[in-house]
């Protein structure tokens, strides 16, 4: 309810094949079918699991729009340069008060209309590859690879896609919703951008943490 939210549904049967593996979203103010949980997790794996839906808009565009942050490097304590191409997103779906922490966190807000739960989805900027690792995103048979491309670029993807569906749908909630794109999330950055959420920059502020990382074909 915070998040505006009336009802949920996850479609898992055979009847109409088509919405299988859609969550149907309803919203206080109306009614949206929001195709963004499957069409995402599965992003970088099939390109043609994406389509047009009339209330986001079209799916394919958004996932090759994707495509630059994998092509990005972000080796372990060098997040910066992927940083501000996620932060320059944000900014262009008209997140509030889009900045970068002390320690390199990109971070995006939809206030809600206060008296809620403050409420983070965050997904890792790093990745494991040191920085001479070509990134370049390679197409076959319309499957899309590179290193780091699921893990965490798919969950970067996811992000983007929950704020654009959110600002799209603009639903009224309560709730004040905080995506992040946080650095050193890999062994060697020991959680240090999500140390300094909660230690420092959101000190006390959190109510609800949630990681987006992806690891698995079906699974965010």
């Amino acid at each position: 309810p915070s998040l505006g939210i009336s009802g949920m549904l996850f479609y898992t049967g055979d009847r109409f094949p088509e919405w299988k593996g859609n969550l149907f979203v309803e919203y206080a103010n109306g009614p949206h079918n929001l195709r963004w949980v499957t069409n995402y997790i599965d992003a970088y794996t099939d390109r043609r699991t994406f389509g047009v839906n009339p209330t986001l808009g079209n799916d394919i565009d958004e996932f090759e729009q994707h495509v630059p942050i994998c092509e990005t490097p972000a080796p372990p304590f060098n997040e910066t340069a992927r940083g501000a191409e996620y932060r320059r997103r944000f900014e262009a779906l008209g997140l509030q008060k889009v900045r970068v922490d002390a320690v390199g966190n990109v971070l995006g807000e939809r206030p809600g209309t206060g008296g809620g739960p403050t409420i983070v989805l965050a997904g890792h900027l790093d990745t494991v590859f040191p920085e001479s690792t070509d990134v370049r995103v390679k197409e076959s048979n319309g499957r899309m690879t590179a290193p780091g491309i699921s893990d965490n670029c798919r969950g970067l993807a996811v992000v983007l896609a929950v704020a654009r569906a959110f600002q799209r749908a603009n639903p009224s909630h309560d709730a004040r919703i905080i995506f992040v794109g946080n650095v050193g999330e890999e062994g060697p950055g020991n959680l240090r951008g999500v140390r300094h959420l909660f230690e420092q920059q959101l000190e006390d502020e959190i109510d609800y943490f949630v990681a987006v990382d992806g690891a698995g074909l079906n699974v965010v």
